[in-house]
């Protein structure tokens, strides 16, 4: 067999599901042990062959990359041609994925999978643990040429099921390890060699209406069998510790239905922090221009991304970010929504939603839409509105999403809930719900005695408004088993009054054959044929009169049921993803001047990003809003709130110019009133600086810039012993990891007077302490 030294005759071997030992003499194949770390204690499964014929590469488990060096990775990659074999063991199927980052080393290099074997001892357990897809996900990012899983009965059947080569333990132990490494049955048809690489760009979208197209995007990546690198895209965070606890959920949601291979995000590079505009046209250049100025924030998926083949870009403000991260790629363009139209209607539903000043603005809008369609190689649309206005401009398929739901069974008269409504909180929804409720179910009092469950995240917005004028009204917030809970329900109902695309909400109860109620608004971008078996209740009356009319009959709600059954089958031959793909990859035309043109559009008028000019002129800086701290800002910090901003876990940057500190000085930190500092250090260039000075919302530190030359700025690195979570401490909602809150930092001459910020703020500090005791009393 190519690559593989012929080892001596088999002879047995004890296996256990965790770690197997061999009895025989290895003397001809070198064999290379990838082990997670709580594993490494455990004794070698190869406990009788010589040491220089097994390597154990240490191995951290982890999918999700952030920040990473891929040292582990790198390791194995760069020794691997020296080996006949890898076992690899103690993971989950899970954590196996974490080994399609060797595959995306390959990959940078353009090379194919490795022409060595592999035997994966899967960790007791497993089976509940694969996404879905895992068979299509380890034939197109596997590393090596084959793969034996060896697991307990429940993982070798779901594995078998996915098409993969896998066995129980018992029967392992009936080979030696050279014949288990030469059977071909878990080798692959294709060594990958000219694999293509796809790249998904999306927004850090919890799970919802939208994560059904991202879903089958993936879907119809992975049956390519394409590598798959999605990036989440989010220019309002920084790369620190409350971005990596949200995304490891924000990852989770994205994971529901389908998954890619390797996921990572692209976030602002240090504090984000940009102006406020009140004009739309303006707002959507800013965020566009944000957008596009994000950084992804591991090494590995940065190489990776600047080789893809091609990319699928959801919603238009992202087309910028894409050009620049992947420059080479041909570009799909799903665009979910008319930018111009949806900005129209936010400013008419959204209170203090920046609006068009003028017909020019929109004129403007238009055109910059118009130039993003004719950038992409092709678009998506999501209904048959916005194909007819894009296809005008690039080259277009019109995609309606299959929503990833289960036929409903019919609900009898003790069904649990009469209606089922399900909203992600989206102006639009709440906007809609809003109404529905005040208008159709308030004063009725047949509505009133309806059971309605609410299913969403949008309890969150309204629940505490309903939950006592309408007691009937359940709201369940985020529901794990959608499926089950229509099985119980007798009646979906969808009251949208706005929105752009596809409402997948109502596609979701088609494609489950659950009888439906729905608007206009909610019937949107869907084949008119559909309408004449859903009729449309576009009045609080017409809504009410289907209800109760449904309700009121099983027979005519049976006759309801049946008529979405027959629409669910017109929905389709609606073209699919993979229709757009062909089309992107098979695309000859130069994008280029069209693409320079949008960038250059986008970056018109942008005002420059605040940059530290060295000055010798020392001032007081101010955090958080309406304070002047942006240029001074480095890493790790959150948003500015009202008094302040607090670090973005332990530890965070500030700049300041050397000639600051032209002689030695003090530097004065002042925080949150109640905060004591006794465990907060200043460093400057790694070292601590001697502290003057604790007291409860002040420390002074001090500086001595003997080196620095006037034009330099200098990084000072606060850090705090400790951080923490609102969330998790039970103080609030808020999920953010807080190191210390910061409200303002002086820079004064050592030696003189008494600094008056610090003064007066000891001063409103003892006297806020006696002012205490006096109320106590």
């Amino acid at each position: 067999m190519p690559g593989l030294r012929q080892p001596p005759p088999p002879q047995k071997f004890s296996l256990g599901v965790r770690s197997f030992s061999t009895k025989m003499e290895i003397s001809a194949l070198r064999v290379g042990r990838i082990v997670s770390q709580p594993d490494i204690g455990d004794s070698s499964p190869f406990s009788d062959a010589p040491t220089n014929h097994r390597d154990i590469f240490p191995w951290t488990p982890s999918r999700f990359a952030f920040c990473s060096d891929h040292a582990q990775e790198r390791a194995v990659h760069s020794a691997a041609r020296s080996f006949g074999g890898f076992v690899i063991s103690g993971m989950s199927l899970a954590e196996l994925e974490s080994l399609y980052n060797l595959r995306a080393l390959q990959l940078i290099d353009r090379e194919g999978r490795l022409d060595i074997p592999s035997i994966v001892i899967v960790r007791p357990g497993a089976a509940p643990d694969a996404f879905a897809r895992f068979g299509q996900r380890v034939r197109a990012g596997w590393p090596f040429r084959s793969v034996l899983f060896i697991a307990d009965a429940a993982t070798v059947e779901l594995l078998r099921r996915e098409g993969l080569f896998a066995m129980e333990p018992s029967e392992a132990r009936q080979a030696g390890l050279a014949q288990l490494f030469a059977r071909n049955e878990g080798a692959f048809a294709d060594n990958l060699a000219d694999q293509v690489l796809a790249v998904q760009i999306q927004p850090p979208w919890p799970y919802g209406g939208s994560h059904t197209v991202f879903a089958n995007q993936t879907d119809a990546l992975l049956d390519r069998n394409w590598f798959v690198l999605r990036i989440i895209v989010d220019p309002e965070a920084g790369p620190g510790p409350t971005m990596r606890r949200r995304m490891k959920s924000t990852v989770a949601d994205a994971n529901k239905d389908a998954t890619s291979h390797l996921d990572t995000v692209a976030c602002a590079e240090a504090t984000p922090h940009g102006r406020r505009e009140p004009n739309a046209y303006e707002l959507y250049r800013i965020t566009a221009r944000n957008l596009m100025r994000t950084v992804i924030a591991d090494d590995l998926a940065v190489r990776l991304a600047a080789r893809a083949d091609i990319a699928v870009v959801n919603y238009a403000l992202h087309l910028g970010f894409a050009l620049k991260t992947c420059p080479s790629a041909k570009l799909v363009l799903e665009t979910h929504d008319d930018i111009t139209r949806s900005s129209v209607m936010r400013a008419k539903v959204v209170p203090n939603h920046p609006s068009f000043p003028t017909r020019a603005s929109v004129k403007q809008h238009l055109r910059l839409e118009r130039l993003i369609w004719s950038a992409a190689n092709v678009c998506i649309a999501l209904s048959l509105s916005e194909l007819i206005k894009i296809r005008r401009h690039a080259p277009t398929v019109y995609v309606l999403p299959r929503p990833y739901a289960l036929p409903s069974r019919e609900a009898g008269s003790d069904a649990r809930w009469d209606i089922l409504i399900v909203m992600n909180p989206h102006p639009f929804n709440i906007r809609g719900l809003d109404d529905f409720l005040e208008t159709v179910v308030t004063g009725n009092p047949f509505m009133k005695r309806l059971r309605i469950a609410i299913v969403g995240r949008i309890a969150d917005d309204l629940e505490a408004k309903w939950k006592n004028r309408l007691p009937n009204v359940h709201w369940l917030g985020y529901v794990e088993n959608i499926d089950s809970l229509r099985d119980v329900v007798r009646l979906s109902v969808c009251p949208e009054q706005h929105g752009t695309g596809v409402a997948i909400k109502t596609l979701t109860a088609i494609v489950a054959g659950h009888p439906l109620v729905a608007t206009s608004a909610a019937l949107r971008g869907i084949p008119g044929a559909v309408l004449d078996l859903i009729p449309p209740a576009d009045s609080p009356v017409e809504m009410q009169r289907q209800i109760m009319q449904l309700l009121g009959s099983d027979d005519l709600l049976r006759e309801r049921r049946n008529n979405v059954a027959r629409a669910r089958e017109l929905l389709w031959p609606a073209e699919s993803h993979d229709r757009a793909l062909s089309l992107a990859r098979s695309a000859a035309d130069d994008k280029s001047a069209i693409r320079t043109r949008y960038l250059a559009m986008i970056e018109a008028g942008a005002q420059p990003p605040d940059h530290l000019r060295p000055s010798a002129e020392r001032q007081l800086i101010r955090f958080g809003e309406d304070g002047n701290d942006a240029p001074y800002l480095g890493r790790g910090w959150l948003h500015d709130e009202p008094g302040g901003r607090w670090s973005d876990g332990a530890s965070a940057t500030i700049r300041i110019p050397a000639a600051w500190f032209s002689s030695p000085s003090w530097l004065v930190l002042f925080f949150l009133s109640d905060f004591r500092g006794p465990d907060l250090t200043v460093k400057l260039r790694g070292t601590p600086l001697p502290c003057v000075s604790r007291r409860t919302g002040s420390m002074v530190v001090e500086v001595d810039v003997q080196d620095g030359a006037p034009d330099t700025i200098c990084v000072f690195e606060i850090v705090c012993a400790t951080e923490f979570c609102p969330r998790d401490a039970g103080l609030s909602t808020d999920e953010r990891i807080l190191g210390v809150h910061v409200r303002s930092i002086e820079v004064a001459a050592r030696g003189s007077k008494p600094l008056s910020s610090y003064w007066m703020a000891s001063v409103a500090h003892r006297a806020g302490r006696v002012l205490n005791g006096i109320m106590r009393r």
